[in-house]
């Protein structure tokens, strides 16, 4: 334990797609904390690429030690696409764990502190946010997410993981991309991925640990959640799943009797 403590290296990713609004001051944030940043732009039009380059030469002006790093997708590939890009590029770098920040500004952020420390301390465990909200939470999307929540009960036969939207986390890179390569592409690309890794991370036997983060809902904040094609990647992933859970059951089932 006390050696992979000492071997500790965390960076951030940043997937960004069309939020050049509030991608600055997310980056600049992560950056003051001394953390290494890898900004995955997803494929958005020349002129977003073009101001995201901008802004990501204007910090390293600003803060020459910052170690911040762009990668361009030319084509969208979707949420999952571009922290599976983030990822991959992470394990090149020598980086052990990766803190996943969405770009859009909707996390306190102020509580990374507190994941790198929980995440330092059991350096196998994914790390989760688990959100609380104000009253800015459109209702549709506090009703999704319970639903969501409840299949992932199921699909996990746990309740360890508190909840598996949130965008704030930390993964353990090595075990994250080794769970990535065995579902043999079968993984979701878009807003599922955060779903079902949080699923196939209980499968694989990964400690999930969960942290409170407030999250808010900005009014003139901008999502890229597609409701007709997002909805269902998440249902077919849930079917997906499922079946996947069927399949491992006597295992989980006398993981979970052991435990208690």
């Amino acid at each position: 334990m006390h050696d992979q403590q000492a071997s500790y290296r965390c960076c951030a990713i940043i997937p960004h797609y069309n939020h050049e609004n509030t991608l600055g001051k997310v980056v600049e944030y992560v950056c003051s904390l001394n953390i290494p940043v890898i900004v995955v732009d997803d494929g958005s039009p020349l002129t977003v690429r073009k101001v995201v380059s901008d802004i990501c030469d204007q910090i390293v002006n600003d803060a020459p030690l910052s170690a911040l790093n762009l990668i361009q997708h030319e084509e969208n590939l979707g949420k999952g696409g571009a922290v599976v890009s983030g990822l991959r590029y992470a394990a090149q770098q020598g980086y052990t764990h990766a803190i996943q920040v969405d770009a859009d500004s909707q996390h306190d952020l102020n509580e990374i502190p507190k994941f790198l420390e929980r995440s330092r301390v059991l350096p196998n465990a994914l790390v989760l946010g688990k959100p609380y909200f104000d009253s800015s939470m459109p209702k549709i999307r506090y009703y999704g997410r319970y639903l969501t929540h409840f299949w992932v009960c199921i699909n996990s036969l746990s309740r360890d993981v508190g909840d598996s939207m949130c965008g704030l986390r930390i993964y353990p890179v090595a075990q994250t991309l080794s769970i990535i390569t065995a579902s043999s592409g079968r993984i979701a690309t878009h807003m599922g991925f955060d779903i079902e890794i949080c699923v196939r991370s209980v499968w694989a036997g990964i400690q999930i640990l969960n942290i409170p983060v407030r999250v808010f809902y900005p009014s003139e904040g901008i999502s890229h959640f597609r409701p007709l094609l997002d909805n269902l990647e998440i249902v077919r992933m849930h079917i997906r799943c499922f079946f996947g859970m069927l399949t491992r059951a006597p295992r989980l089932i006398a993981r979970v009797l052991r435990n208690h």
